[in-house]
């Protein structure tokens, strides 16, 4: 099967998403012999192949459906190898990154791999994924999940620390995006991995204050478009104070800093508790 398109009759060896409700879904590997164990009593998975996907299936004490799995759905039902990024991040990167079909992108770290299959719908057919993971049995059970989702011809899993070997390809990528506890030493490496010409590098590290670091190591890089952005919802006017802050701290002289302070209408006794925050 292949996660980004869509076939009609499920199929041995096919995941399905089993729909219970909306905080009850699960994924499972179709395999003939083999029972599921539901709230509704048990699920033999013989009684799903040849039939379609959206159908219901009646168990012992109730119904459930059976879904097509999607990135969406999966990120959702994954087995946890890594703490994810959930759909209302990877909105927002794939659009920052502005992936579409043909796009060539760098990830690092795999993890769990919940943002590389969306990655992946964005930039088929003739787009590719190189993604890294320093995790040896992370990077083998992600690329035997690629292989599992028919999407494998899309992707290539490297087992590698980037942070202080690097990726080791040069002017191939289209957007690199770094998921790591240090990722300004990967910095040097992805400017290298990008193509020559103007591209994008998204940190997937949240929290303004976390970023200052990474800040002066993109300054060095000569990187000077530099946003940040938070999608969980918190004080809007505190978390805009804060990125004001530590971008003017770094870039602006100190009478530019004074001038935009004045035009918000705050003194720089007020932004003392957001640097201890």
């Amino acid at each position: 099967m292949n996660f980004c398109k869509y076939k009609e009759i499920i199929e041995e060896g096919d995941t399905v998403i089993l729909y219970l409700g909306f905080n009850n879904m699960h994924a499972i590997t179709v395999k003939k012999g083999e029972t599921f164990q539901t709230r509704y009593g048990a699920l033999r998975h013989s009684d799903l192949i040849g039939i379609k996907f959206g159908g219901k299936v009646q168990c012992p004490k109730g119904y459930l459906i059976t879904l097509h799995p999607t990135p969406e759905l999966w990120t959702v039902n994954l087995p946890h190898r890594t703490q994810i990024l959930y759909t209302t991040d990877i909105s927002l990167v794939t659009m920052q990154l502005e992936l579409r079909p043909g796009s060539v992108v760098v990830e690092s770290g795999t993890g769990s791999g919940s943002l590389s299959h969306a990655i992946i719908r964005s930039i088929m057919p003739v787009g590719h994924l190189y993604t890294f993971e320093f995790h040896p049995q992370r990077a083998a059970l992600a690329e035997q999940e690629f292989q599992n989702h028919g999407i494998s011809q899309y992707v290539t899993v490297a087992h590698r620390d980037v942070c202080s070997d690097g990726f080791g390809i040069e002017n191939v990528a289209d957007a690199v995006f770094l998921d790591l506890p240090c990722p300004w030493l990967a910095l040097p490496s992805a400017k290298k991995a990008l193509k020559q010409q103007e591209c994008d590098i998204l940190d997937g590290i949240f929290g303004i204050l976390g970023h200052s670091r990474l800040f002066v190591h993109l300054d060095i890089q000569d990187y000077w478009y530099i946003w940040t952005f938070k999608t969980i919802g918190t004080s809007g006017h505190s978390r805009l104070l804060e990125f004001i802050w530590n971008i003017l701290y770094f870039w602006t002289c100190e009478r530019t800093f004074r001038i935009i302070l004045d035009l918000i209408h705050f003194t720089e006794e007020d932004c003392v508790p957001f640097l201890h925050a």
